[in-house]
């Protein structure tokens, strides 16, 4: 399921709960150990760790103290989730200026919330969120202006050379995967940048441009360039 999630991811949040999901598949049974290494899984593959995000739930859930009884346990766990996300508006300022949850952290608190709806043969709770417009107008974003993700594939060495390229050229720099092929995912303004630097350090495929503002939200202007991709058979 981890390496299927690794290849589909989309999107930063994607590609953060493949991460997540590999880290529960590397610990042992017991179900405390596994959240508490998928949080430090999920960590990891983030250059730049952000609060409010679904890694902050990660680690809400894993410092949910022991219980003996597995079913209070993982009750615990998901209300600790529930809790963390209706915190994350006031944790990131783009939430708090936009009025709205983490999208990523909603996902992981509803897995969370399903194993504890499994283990005690419960029906899953109903998200005590409102569904409201948001107004992106309110946010003043000025980062990168494209989201660029591929598939990459090479070396372990070279997959951490490239993380480190990255990041000096964009930001949200995330790459899932113990070994080749690795997904990455990171936002950049030169999308022909991100994608030459993983042509330098091995073979890329399955690339996804997504732009990630409009001229009308960006605050300024902003130049859109074009990408061009050769293909060898």
């Amino acid at each position: 399921v981890a390496r299927d999630m690794q290849l589909g991811a989309r999107g930063n949040s994607g590609v953060i709960l493949a991460e997540y999901v590999r880290g529960l598949a590397l610990a042992s049974t017991d179900w405390q150990q596994a959240i508490a290494a998928g949080a430090q899984t999920a960590q990891e593959a983030v250059v730049v760790p952000r609060e409010g995000t679904m890694l902050t739930v990660a680690q809400w859930a894993a410092a949910v103290p022991h219980d003996d009884d597995f079913a209070d346990y993982v009750r615990a766990v998901s209300m600790a989730g529930r809790d963390c996300v209706m915190r994350t508006t006031e944790m990131m300022p783009e939430l708090k200026a936009a009025g709205v949850v983490d999208s990523g952290a909603v996902v992981l608190s509803l897995l969370l919330d399903a194993v504890a709806s499994e283990v005690n043969d419960e029906p899953m709770p109903p998200l005590a969120i409102d569904h409201l417009a948001c107004d992106v107008s309110a946010i003043n974003y000025q980062g990168p202006a494209f989201e660029v993700m591929y598939t990459f594939e090479s070396d372990r060495y070279s997959c951490d050379s490239l993380r480190e390229e990255l990041a000096v050229i964009g930001d949200s720099v995330t790459v899932t995967g113990a070994a080749s092929p690795y997904r990455v995912h990171v936002h950049v303004d030169q999308p022909a940048e991100a994608v030459a630097e993983g042509l330098r350090h091995g073979r890329v495929r399955d690339i996804d441009i997504t732009p990630l503002v409009t001229r009308a939200h960006s605050g300024a202007p902003r130049e859109l360039v074009g990408v061009g991709v050769v293909l060898a058979s």
